[in-house]
Parts: structure tokens; C-alpha cells; sequence
């Protein structure tokens, strides 16, 4: 397969893929079956494109660069943007396989696993992305928590798959990157209404370098009921465990 590449755009975040065996370890890991549909975010020069529609032909890319149609004209592509996509398109089982610019990696999460999981809209099976590498050791850290990880891990497991070379891409980009697993696998009580747990975390994670006490302050609740070494932790130390129970404590 010849590996295509064009001039990349620096405001679409663009950095074209361009080794043969990332590209195939990243279709190894989706296992696409005939009978998979897949949605890919950003197909860009169809590098990984064609290698998808080997494997099956329930296939829909999403694009925004439309200079980018002479390389895509073979494949079912709507030129739009993914964070505009309306979810509830898609079929109830999906595979979403996505090279995406660094700065639309939470966005992209937000809006295809996050919102679908609160809307009950369609969730994908799992997702294989290609995110900074920095970023993905977040996602995937057990030393120290963060709004994200801890936001992520109530409703998915994130598996941090390999880790791509900046040398891989063109232009080669100024940090390496990696291709991680994230799974739906929903780890909260059924009784907990996420939407509200969410918007707790984002409180309890408001300043990452304050206390819990001070980032709670804004609840205005008795906070007498929490143990004082509790309070005195910073948010990075909490479990997912610890933040739920906090929540159940507080009610907010």
C-alpha cells in the first residue's frame, strides 16, 4: 500500500500518519469484524481509510478539511465536523476509530462517550485513539488522579496501547503520541445521577493545587461530616470510590 500524504494545514491541527506498521497495529487492535460499522473521525489522506474498508463495508468517515475529498471520493465520507455530528445517527453498536488534532481530544470524548452515556444515545463499542502521549499517561495514570481520568473512568476503562514516534507523522509534530483503548464499562451506582456527579467532580477538581476543604467551599454545605485528613488531601489523591462517597455525603 503506498502511503499518501498532502500539505498539511496548521489550523486543523493536521499531522498526516505515514508508517505502514502503526497503521496496521492500529487495525490489529480495532478487530473489525464484516459485520462491524465504524466511524472514523478525521480519515484525512485515507491511509487507514482503505485499510478499514478491507475489513468491512459499513463504513462512515467524518471530515472537516474538504480540500481533502480528491483522496476520499472512493469512500462513504461526509465533510463536516465531528463535533457537530449528531450521535443519534449512528447504530446502537459502533466502532470509532480516530486520528484527531490534540486539541479536539476532550471534546471528542466529551461529546461521543460522555454525552452519549448521559443522553443514552449510541455508544460506541470501545474507541481506538491516537491522542498526545502526555495526555494518554493521564487517562492512564495510577499515581495521581485528574477531572478527566476521574470523569472517564466513571463510565469507560482506558487501555494505553503503544506509543507512536513524532517521526511517524508529517510533519512530524514537536511530542510523541499514542493509541489507546477506551471501553464503555459504566462503574457508577445506577442510582447516582451522572450528570450531577459530573458537575460535583468538576467542583471537587476546580483547583487541582487547593484542598479538598477549599474547592468544596463553593457547595456551601457542612462539611463537619468529612474527617479532617479527608479534607486536607489535595483532589489528585481521591479514588473514584473516595469522590462517590464524598458525593453521597454532600448531596449537592
Amino acid at each position: 500500500m503506498k502511503i499518501q500524504t498532502t500539505q498539511a494545514k496548521k489550523h486543523f491541527g493536521q499531522n498526516f500518519l505515514t508508517n505502514q506498521d502503526v497503521l496496521t497495529k492500529i487495525i490489529e487492535n480495532s478487530q473489525i469484524q464484516k459485520e462491524d460499522f465504524v466511524l472514523e473521525i478525521g480519515p484525512g489522506t485515507a491511509n487507514l481509510t482503505q485499510l478499514i474498508n478491507q475489513k468491512t463495508d459499513n463504513y462512515l468517515g467524518l471530515e472537516i478539511d474538504e480540500t481533502l475529498m480528491p483522496f476520499l471520493k472512493e469512500y462513504n465520507v461526509k465533510f463536516e465536523d465531528s463535533l457537530s455530528f449528531d450521535i443519534r445517527d449512528l447504530p446502537d453498536k459502533y466502532k470509532l476509530i480516530a486520528n484527531i488534532p490534540y486539541y479536539i481530544t476532550s471534546p471528542i470524548l466529551n461529546h461521543y462517550l460522555m454525552q452519549s452515556y448521559i443522553n443514552s444515545w449510541p455508544m460506541p463499542e470501545f474507541m481506538i485513539l491516537m491522542v498526545q502521549k502526555e495526555f494518554a499517561q493521564k487517562l492512564t495514570t495510577t499515581k495521581k488522579s485528574n477531572l478527566l481520568q476521574t470523569s472517564i473512568s466513571c463510565v469507560a476503562d482506558v487501555e494505553y496501547l503503544f506509543t507512536v514516534p513524532s517521526k511517524d507523522f508529517d510533519p512530524a509534530p514537536k511530542v510523541d503520541s499514542a493509541i489507546i483503548k477506551i471501553t464503555p464499562n459504566p462503574k457508577i451506582p445506577k442510582d447516582v445521577e451522572f450528570k450531577k456527579f459530573w458537575s460535583f467532580l468538576k467542583i471537587l477538581h476546580s483547583n487541582p493545587r487547593k484542598t479538598i476543604k477549599n474547592n468544596l467551599k463553593s457547595l456551601k454545605k457542612d462539611l463537619s461530616q468529612i474527617p479532617e485528613e479527608t479534607l486536607k488531601k489535595r483532589p489528585e489523591n481521591l479514588s473514584l470510590e473516595d469522590c462517590l462517597n464524598l458525593f453521597n455525603l454532600l448531596k449537592p
